[in-house]
């Protein structure tokens, strides 16, 4: 659920979101507001401000850094798939790179072990029209030994997020 949390805590300072196809694979990129305070000095804004108004008077942020959430295995690398969830953080359009991994945030401190196991699969679901990510950690139910009936479902942890921040 940690994870979660953490994905929460980001997608809600969001300007946008989406899920991107990279390497076959879907990410989930924020894009966070380019203005702001970072409170916990974790390198990412926990508060946004506004670049102004717009035309119409209401207020604007401009793009700010680029935050990715994937699955990958225990190196962190983008381009290898694995049941690890990574952060990486770039100031561009560009697809993340295993340079640009969160440490700090990926793995346990002072290690290179990562910090979150996924037992399964992580869904990315998004509406732009209401501005909302559903984001489901599936843990798919084990079979029983010498058995094609299922032991009883593993917790499937699913969360609906609306961002902030869209103009």
């Amino acid at each position: 659920e940690r994870p979660m949390n953490e994905i929460t805590k980001t997608v809600r300072l969001a300007k946008r979101c989406d899920v991107v196809s990279i390497g076959g694979r879907d990410f989930l990129k924020v894009t966070l507001p380019q203005a702001g305070i970072d409170k916990d000095v974790d390198g990412l804004i926990d508060t946004a401000t506004p670049a102004g108004p717009n035309k119409a008077g209401r207020m604007f942020h401009l793009p700010g850094k680029r935050v990715y959430y994937y699955t990958s295995d225990a190196t962190g690398d983008p381009g290898t798939n694995g049941r690890f969830v990574f952060r990486a953080v770039r100031n561009d359009e560009t697809s993340p790179l295993l340079a640009n991994i969160d440490n700090q945030w990926s793995f346990e401190p002072g290690t290179t072990q990562p910090r979150y196991q996924l037992n399964g699969t992580m869904n990315l679901s998004i509406d732009q029209t209401i501005k909302t990510l559903t984001v489901t950690f599936v843990t798919p139910s084990p079979l029983k030994a010498g058995s094609e009936s299922l032991r009883p479902p593993f917790p499937t942890f699913s969360r609906t997020i609306m961002w902030r921040n869209s103009y």
